[in-house]
């Protein structure tokens, strides 16, 4: 609110992410540990109503705002909903800490941290400026991660992320369709805003208003996705969710240089109805295949690769934009936007893919 500088603002920026990181797995810890399996789906959904909304709604909110008032007023109006949010946490929320003797991990959230900063910045960097020495110093540090990770998983009994619930197929195949669910939510409700006012030429306030529709008709699609998921399992939900993006981000591709603002507003309709419908019924199923601490492993585990999905979708798609406005400036806005919501259809596929496999190694 009072950040005088970039520095003060990036700080807070900074302790916002990490209540996110707190909050949003300790609500899904709530529900996983509380609530019985046959109701486990719609409360998931519900949850996701409040993760998946709240993104989409962003660029609505501050572009309304920032166009009618200030940026500022974006902290200031959110600043009595945490304040209320707070208080009702504190007179209704009681649940007992579980004990432990394990140490925290300081050194796997190190190397983690190391890791997931440097590939960002691998890609900020070939788009930014192409093969430079910073370029390939991000690299070195990602191999070093990488490399370090791999041993110090192997050497040490309480790892900061349980990564060998991996080996189990249907984790992993969840885990795959999950990650590619949250890049392409956050990742297009990116580069819609973008194409809005840069090729249509709109205000912020429209370019955000452009999201409205679809983020409201998804969030009220989360609790019908999971009742259904509770009566009918997830596989066939989960092939109607990747159909339903895949579905939107293709019309969008394909119509890129015809858009108008209804046509965008129908197709991201589309895409986010099949998102709402897939992305709380996938942790949930993948919650039913572990029993009791690695619960919490696998809460722990999707909700970093939701927090990073998302970060990777925007810095990816907006390189895509960034590399064709180096190779050719003429319509690069265009262009990039179309080759993304294409990446994106692909993504869609390969979840299909991923599915499919699942399906013979079960049988």
């Amino acid at each position: 609110i009072w950040a005088p500088s970039f520095p003060i603002l990036f700080a807070g920026r900074l302790l916002q992410a990490l209540a996110t990181g707190v909050s949003t797995p300790l609500m899904f810890h709530l529900i996983l540990t509380m609530i019985p399996q046959v109701h486990l789906g719609i409360y998931v959904g519900m949850a996701s109503v409040v993760t998946s909304l709240a993104p989409a709604l962003g660029p609505t909110y501050g572009g309304l705002l920032t166009y009618y008032a200030s940026w500022r007023m974006i902290f200031w109006l959110v600043l009595p909903v945490i304040l209320l949010v707070w208080s009702l946490g504190e007179a209704t929320i009681r649940v007992k800490a579980q004990t432990t003797t394990d140490r925290f991990d300081f050194l796997g959230l190190l190397l983690l941290g190391l890791g997931l900063f440097s590939l960002i910045e691998v890609l900020d960097q070939f788009t930014a400026s192409g093969l430079t020495a910073g370029f390939w110093g991000y690299v070195a540090a990602l191999a070093v991660a990488i490399v370090g990770m791999s041993y110090h998983l192997k050497h040490t009994a309480t790892p900061l992320l349980n990564f060998s619930l991996f080996k189990k197929a249907g984790i992993r195949a969840r885990a795959i369709n999950f990650f590619i669910l949250q890049f392409s939510n956050i990742g297009i409700a990116f580069v819609i805003p973008i194409f809005a006012e840069n090729v249509l030429h709109t205000n912020a306030s429209v370019a955000g208003l452009i999201l409205l529709p679809g983020s409201l008709i998804g969030a009220a699609v989360s609790p019908i996705g999971g009742a259904l998921y509770d009566r009918f399992g997830a596989r066939r939900l989960l092939l109607t969710s990747n159909t339903a993006m895949f579905v939107g981000a293709i019309l969008l591709g394909s119509f890129t240089h015809q858009l108008s603002i209804p046509l965008i507003v129908g197709f991201y309709i589309i895409f986010r109805m099949g998102f709402n419908l897939g992305f709380g019924n996938t942790m949930s199923d993948a919650s039913t295949m572990v029993t009791g601490s690695a619960k919490a492993d696998i809460n722990a585990l999707f909700n970093t690769i939701q927090q990073y999905a998302g970060s990777l979708g925007t810095a990816s798609l907006s390189a895509i934009i960034t590399l064709q406005h180096r190779l050719s400036p003429v319509g690069a806005d265009a262009t990039g936007s179309q080759i993304d919501f294409i990446v994106l259809a692909v993504l869609a596929v390969l979840t299909f893919v991923v599915q499919w496999r699942l399906r013979a190694d079960q049988q």
